[in-house]
């Protein structure tokens, strides 16, 4: 990665922070009141064989556009989608604390 930084390499140093984080959040086993919090929510059942589609919506809007549409198909059968929506949209948000285990142990 430091290849990006130093102007050697082809990709956009944006592409390499998503892809990190990405990696750090599959392989990571620490544990915080936000992986707790994320680690709760039950996965939606995406198809593992089109991984690669996946991951090109993160920079292309075609495949977002197809990754959209079977977003919503599996949102149609559920009955929490409300609840879901309000779950979904605490990730990222500004001001939101996930306070973890550990420290409710602590107190």
């Amino acid at each position: 990665a430091y290849t990006v930084f130093l102007g050697e390499a082809d990709l956009s140093s944006e592409e390499i922070l998503w892809k990190e984080l990405l990696v750090f959040f599959m392989n990571t086993s620490s544990s915080s009141g936000y992986l707790d919090f994320l680690r709760s929510i039950e996965p939606l059942e995406f198809d593992p064989e089109l991984t690669g589609d996946y991951l090109e919506c993160f920079h292309s809007d075609a495949a977002k556009t197809y990754v959209m549409d079977e977003l919503d198909h599996l949102y149609i059968d559920r009955e929490d989608v409300k609840e879901r929506l309000e779950t979904m949209n605490l990730i990222g948000s500004p001001g939101v604390y996930f306070d973890s285990l550990k420290d409710e142990d602590e107190v």
